[in-house]
C-alpha cells in the first residue's frame, strides 16, 4: 500500500504509472458511488432533511440540504410543513455535484 501511495523512486517492480493510478482512483470512486447509491435506493426512497445532511456528510442541523434545494442544486418536495428529498433526487445530486459542496 505504501508503495502505491508514496511512489518511491527506487521501487520499479511495484511502481504504478500515472495512468494506472488515475484508472485505479476512478474505479475506487465509482465503486464508492455505487455503494452509496445502493444503500440509498434499496433502503430509503424518501429522506428527511437530517437524513440528507447525514448522507452528504454534514451535521443534522446544518441547513445544508435546504440551502441546496433553494439554490436549485438538489430537488425536494414538501408534505405539509416538512421538506423531503427522494432517493432519486439525491442520486441525481450526487452524480452531478458529488458528495460534498
Amino acid at each position: 500500500m505504501a508503495v502505491r501511495n508514496e511512489h518511491p523512486e527506487c521501487n520499479v517492480q511495484l511502481k504504478e504509472t500515472k495512468a494506472q493510478a488515475e484508472f485505479r482512483l476512478k474505479q475506487e470512486a465509482e465503486q464508492s458511488r455505487e455503494q452509496l447509491v445502493r444503500r440509498m435506493v434499496v433502503f430509503k426512497p424518501v429522506y428527511s432533511m437530517s437524513e440528507v445532511a447525514a448522507v452528504l456528510g454534514y451535521a443534522a442541523g446544518s441547513g445544508v440540504p435546504k440551502r441546496l434545494i433553494s439554490e436549485g442544486k438538489l430537488g425536494g418536495f414538501t408534505e405539509g410543513s416538512k421538506t423531503f428529498v427522494s432517493g432519486w433526487q439525491l442520486i441525481d445530486y450526487l452524480e452531478t455535484h458529488g458528495a460534498a459542496t
